[in-house]
């Protein structure tokens, strides 16, 4: 049993060092700072092998933790303290002011703390042209910093209208030059940073989510996670299992398949989960031929080490279909015989096209998605009352119908005002559907063209 003391850093997540994400990824239990009694914390070292204590900014910037470290040891309990970037280098990196001349002066402070801590300072003989400044979510992309004297600091806080501001002086840098986080920064960092400082909604399932997050993080934006999606497994898994074996040549010669279609990762996934229920590998596909809806199926499928014979550019059955009938090449249609394993719901212009044309095709529900629970809307309500989302992503028509049954009838009121960015030609119709206009529309129908697509929005004058 031991007792963790990680250092998250003072705001963005990624800046947590490799040590405390390793730590983090193997915890047993997770304690933020304040969550709980000290009493707690001994008895979950006890009950549990890892327990980790995750500290904003180091652990031994603050005299609370500093007393908790004595106590765990002190109860005879094994622990670790992992340093983590401290408020005051922050400060200067995000910032621009010097590091060597600096003096942080008050964390997690609010406006009246700093305009008290100005007023003592004066009185004992500052200058009151000594640069100081505050900052709010510092390291994160909603950064905002107030510079100003020691005699007009305190006006400057109450501009921000904070809860937790970091208050310091010291000497400015230059600032045009190092101010390279900060949305009122240099003209380079605003031209290769064109999100910095939105808040993006990411409304993909909650595995999915990471991935998109972190490209959204590159650009400078901070994401906001609300899936939308739950992925949940076959809801008819005795066919999924048989059309498998099917596929792995168990059945008769004439039932085998020719052609197996995915226009989805999803699909891909929770095919290959059941692949490996049932102790099979790639080998299960033999002469099958691949086909698939866009790069992000096909790179899922890669990683499974199989090659899309056909990958349909315009992420719609439609295209799709097109693309595989071309491909049939010598094959008359009445030969083809396809497998399509997707989400329970979903359209059928693909499995109509290819029938129409005269192909066989069994469709097996591979997955099913489902909505949130009604009760997770009340934070993201919130946020959006507030307007504290800037724009938000739809990468499926599923994820506008279930925000927007999530949100009710208000649902056009409360995205008003907000950048909604549709990933492809359905989702875009969906979005029309519910009364919502896509302002931003990917030309490359995948995660980063959407991203990229954004950024564009935004840097566009």
């Amino acid at each position: 049993m031991t007792v963790y003391f990680v250092g998250a850093g003072p705001g963005a997540p990624e800046l947590v060092t490799a040590r405390g994400a390793e730590l983090l990824a193997r915890a047993d239990v997770r304690i933020e700072e304040g969550s709980a009694p000290l009493a707690d914390l001994v008895q979950s070292a006890r009950d549990h092998a890892t327990v980790v204590r995750l500290v904003k900014g180091c652990p031994t910037e603050s005299p609370a933790v500093l007393a908790e470290i004595r106590a765990i040891a002190a109860a005879g309990v094994a622990y670790e303290v992992v340093p983590g970037i401290t408020a005051a280098g922050a400060l200067a990196a995000y910032t621009g002011l010097d590091a060597w001349n600096a003096e942080l002066l008050v964390a997690d402070a609010d406006a009246a703390a700093v305009a008290t801590t100005a007023t003592e300072l004066l009185e004992e003989g500052r200058n009151p042209a000594t640069t100081a400044l505050v900052a709010v979510d510092l390291t994160r992309p909603t950064q905002r910093v107030r510079v100003g004297t020691l005699a007009d600091i305190a006006t400057r806080a109450r501009g921000l209208r904070a809860e937790s501001m970091l208050f310091a002086v010291g000497d400015a840098l230059d600032g045009e030059a190092l101010t390279w986080f900060t949305a009122q920064g240099a003209h380079a960092v605003r031209a290769s940073r064109p999100l910095l400082g939105k808040r993006v909604l990411v409304t993909r399932t909650r595995e999915q989510a990471s991935g998109t997050a972190q490209l959204l993080r590159e650009a400078g934006a901070e994401p906001v996670i609300f899936p939308t999606i739950a992925i949940h497994p076959s809801p008819e898994p005795e066919k999924l299992a048989a059309a498998i074996e099917t596929l792995a040549g168990l059945g008769e010669p004439g039932d085998r398949y020719t052609w197996v279609a995915f226009t989805s990762a999803n699909a891909v996934d929770a095919t290959w989960r059941e692949i490996a229920r049932q102790g099979r590998d790639a080998r299960v596909f033999g002469g099958a031929k691949l086909a698939v809806v866009g790069p992000a199926t096909a790179a899922a499928l890669r990683a499974h080490g199989l090659e899309a014979d056909v990958v349909a550019k315009e992420q719609v059955g439609e295209a799709l279909a097109a693309e595989m009938q071309r491909a049939f090449g010598a094959d008359t249609a009445t030969r083809v015989r396809v497998l399509l394993p997707r989400a329970k719901e979903a359209r059928e212009v693909l499995p109509e096209m290819l029938r129409a044309a005269g192909c066989v095709v069994d469709i097996v529900a591979a997955y099913e998605t489902r909505p949130p629970e009604p009760d997770a809307v009340g934070a993201l309500v919130t946020l959006l009352v507030e307007k504290r989302v800037d724009a938000a992503l739809f990468t499926s028509s599923s994820t506008v119908t279930n925000l927007c049954d999530l949100l009710g009838d208000q649902a056009t009121l409360f995205l008003r005002g907000v950048v909604l960015a549709s990933i492809g030609p359905v989702t875009t119709t969906t979005l029309q559907e519910r009364g919502l206009r896509a302002d931003v529309r990917a030309t490359e129908y995948t995660l980063k063209g959407l991203v990229s697509a954004l950024e564009g929005f935004y840097r566009t004058p």
